[in-house]
C-alpha cells in the first residue's frame, strides 16, 4: 500500500486540516497555551514552502488579533516594522470577524508621550474594522482612553466584552473604568470625568 504525503492533498483539504487544528487551541486558558496560539499561524507556515502559502491564505488563522506592543523606549523603525507586522495580520484575515486583544500599561515613571502616536495609529487600525469585531478585550494604561473617544462606531457583529452588563458592557482598565454603551449597534465611548484630570497624552501637567 502507497503512502500518501500530506502535501499531495489540495490545497483546500490542507487548509480545512489547519482549521481544525486551529479550534483545538479555542478555549486554552494556560499562559502556555496562549503563546502557542499566538504563534500558531507562524508556526504553520514555518514548515515548508507550501504549508506557508496555505496558511497565509486560510482567514480564520489570523482572526485572533494579539496586538502587545512593547512598553520599554524604543526606535521609531522598530514601532513602524510592529505597525506593518499587525496590519500583515489583519490583511491575512480577509473579512472575517475578529477577536481582538490590546495591552499597552506603561512602566511606572515612564510618560505616554514617546508612545502616544504608535499606539494612536494601532487604535486607528483597530477602530477601522470596527464592524468586524466580534469580540474585543482592553488592557490599556488610562493615559491612552481618550484616544478611543470620537463619533460612536458600528460594530454589528460583536458579541461582548470580558464582563457584560444588561445595559451595556463595562471594561475595567488599570484602576479605572470605561463604558461603552450600547445603543441601536452602535458604541458609544464614555470616559469617566475623572479623564480629564490626567495628564495629558503629551506628558504635560
Amino acid at each position: 500500500m502507497s503512502s500518501i504525503s500530506i502535501n499531495s492533498l489540495p490545497p483546500e483539504i490542507l487548509s480545512l486540516i489547519f482549521y481544525f487544528y486551529f479550534l483545538g487551541f479555542g478555549s486554552v486558558l494556560s499562559s502556555r497555551d496562549r503563546r502557542e496560539r499566538k504563534s500558531l499561524p507562524f508556526r504553520l507556515g514555518a514548515v515548508c514552502r507550501r504549508w506557508r502559502e496555505v496558511s497565509c491564505t486560510t482567514h480564520v488563522l489570523w482572526t485572533r488579533v494579539y496586538i502587545h506592543p512593547t512598553n520599554r523606549p524604543s526606535h521609531p523603525t522598530e514601532k513602524e516594522h510592529f505597525l506593518q507586522f499587525v496590519q500583515e495580520w489583519l490583511k491575512r484575515s480577509g473579512q472575517l470577524p475578529l477577536s481582538i486583544t490590546f495591552r499597552f500599561l506603561l512602566e511606572p515613571g515612564h510618560f505616554p508621550g514617546e508612545h502616544t502616536p504608535h499606539i494612536r495609529a494601532l487604535v486607528g487600525m483597530i477602530k477601522a474594522l470596527s464592524n468586524r469585531w466580534s469580540q474585543m478585550e482592553l488592557d490599556l494604561d488610562p493615559a491612552f482612553l481618550p484616544l478611543w473617544g470620537g463619533p460612536a462606531v458600528s460594530a454589528p457583529e460583536l458579541l461582548g466584552f470580558p464582563c457584560n452588563q444588561v445595559t451595556g458592557m463595562r471594561i475595567d482598565l488599570a484602576m479605572n473604568s470605561v463604558y461603552w454603551m450600547q445603543i441601536q449597534r452602535k458604541l458609544i465611548l464614555v470616559l469617566l470625568p475623572y479623564l480629564s484630570n490626567q495628564s495629558n497624552l503629551d506628558g504635560k501637567t
